[in-house]
């Protein structure tokens, strides 16, 4: 893991963070603000890992690894019928059944 300074786009400035992070998920970080932005409660750092901060932890003041699991594989979109099919099946006297 590479940590980067917390930086200030328009300035280049190095900066302060505040960690925004869920409690519920072993402190799983959700956000990073400047700490001007930030409730007095958040742990300020100057460094970030250099990925996807939502794959790791801040756990006694070091990140800890621990990506998302995959989201899982869409479902298949459904098929559907034309309103030409749809009159096709009532001519027929075809119900909801397929009977």
């Amino acid at each position: 893991m590479n940590l980067i300074p917390i930086t200030d786009p328009s300035t280049g400035e190095e900066k302060v963070g505040a960690l925004n992070l869920d409690a519920e998920d072993g402190n799983r970080i959700l956000s990073c603000t400047f700490d001007e932005y930030a409730p007095p409660d958040q742990p300020r750092v100057t460094r970030i890992p250099d990925d996807n901060i939502a794959d790791y932890k801040y756990v006694d003041g070091e990140y800890v690894y621990d990506p998302l699991p995959a989201p899982p594989e869409p479902e298949p979109a459904p098929e559907y019928v034309t309103y030409d099919e749809l009159a096709e099946a009532i001519r027929e006297g075809v119900n909801s059944y397929g009977e």
